[in-house]
């Protein structure tokens, strides 16, 4: 038996004139998702005429262990990279998302201090946490959770997966959101499409109670994987 056999209306509505005005936890959005690569890839910029400020030529490879140590480098304009910073890249792609944070703790007297500073990135009201959604293979759809998995997880036999159908929500597949790919994204509202559904109470409490018991036990752990 899965969750979605005990659990009855598993997604609601919300209100035409409420939805878009500012994300609601439990609620649907399409956002951009990074891909985690298993060795992060950078990107080397450099100037190719020392007059010139823009960065003009690139180079993608894999991090190496002399990276983000203290490099001199001339200071390219719209990058302000730091002697140990670099660029990582990431694919990405637009993918539904459940909302599962929305509020963070923020003082007033402490907001004027950090904006006198020149620090306002401390105390962030806008940041936001997201529940990445993917699909699981279909008939139509190739990619994604095979049904061996899909029937584990309807059944919350995995800590870090948990099923959505597609019925009456705004998804395209059945989908599994993954737990260990929990997102913080700062609001803006050219970056998120919000929809008008969301997890019904009953559903997003045994979510909520998963993410809090999510634990940082892995087993069988090799360093291939």
């Amino acid at each position: 038996m899965g969750i979605t056999q005990i659990i009855d209306p598993f997604y609601v509505n919300l209100p035409s004139a409420e939805y878009r005005k500012f994300p609601s936890v439990g609620q649907f959005c399409w956002v951009p998702i990074v891909h985690l690569d298993g060795i992060p890839r950078l990107l080397d910029v450099e100037r190719a005429d020392p007059t010139e400020h823009y960065a003009t030529k690139f180079t993608i490879r894999n991090m190496g262990e002399k990276d983000f140590r203290k490099k001199s480098r001339l200071p390219i304009k719209m990058l302000s990279l730091r002697e140990t910073e670099e660029l990582i890249i990431h694919r990405a792609k637009k993918r539904p998302a459940i909302i599962i944070a929305t509020t963070n703790t923020c003082f007033q007297d402490i907001e004027r201090l950090l904006q006198t500073l020149g620090k306002t990135h401390l105390q962030q009201s806008n940041c936001l946490l997201l529940l990445p959604l993917y699909g699981i293979e279909m008939e139509n759809h190739d990619g994604g959770f095979p049904s061996v998995m899909v029937s584990r997880i309807k059944a919350l036999l995995y800590q870090q997966f948990f099923y959505f159908p597609r019925e009456k929500s705004p998804l395209i597949f059945n989908c599994v959101g993954r737990l260990d790919r929990i997102q913080p994204v700062l609001y803006h509202h050219n970056v998120f499409d919000l929809e008008p559904y969301a997890l019904s109470p009953e559903v997003l409490s045994v979510l909520l109670g998963m993410i809090r018991n999510l634990d940082s036990r892995r087993h069988n752990f090799s360093g291939n994987h």
